[in-house]
């Protein structure tokens, strides 16, 4: 015996949680490891940082290292990160 069952309905629209606004990346700090860049011609003193220590507003500069549990994001010289309101990490060239 085989049941089969359909329902339709409206669920409401998810509302987008905003991210605490704090700016100090310092804090989301864990250590600091020597990482290969081919632009800076070899190993350089690279800062980790802890992804869910981070907040809206924060800056980092490369060279750094993103960590979380799921993914890694690589800063490379040059580069910076920022965090946006929705807790988006922004890449650009430069500062």
């Amino acid at each position: 015996v085989a049941h089969r069952l359909t329902v339709t309905g409206e669920i409401g629209k998810p509302s987008i949680r905003e991210w605490n606004q704090g700016g100090d990346p310092a804090e989301a700090l864990k250590e600091s490891r020597q990482v290969y860049f081919a632009e800076s011609g070899g190993f350089v003193d690279c800062r980790i940082y802890d992804r869910y220590g981070l907040m809206a507003g924060s800056v980092i500069e490369g060279p750094a290292v993103v960590e979380e549990v799921d993914s890694t994001t690589v800063i490379h010289p040059g580069f910076q990160v920022s965090v946006d309101g929705y807790g988006n990490l922004v890449v650009t060239f430069g500062g």
